[in-house]
């Protein structure tokens, strides 16, 4: 599902800017 890839996706960055957020 094209939807559900692009669910993956976001959550995904998000959890990457997340991260990077709480690293600095």
């Amino acid at each position: 599902m094209i939807l559900r890839s692009f669910l993956v996706e976001t959550v995904t960055e998000s959890s990457n800017n997340l991260w990077s957020f709480v690293s600095i």
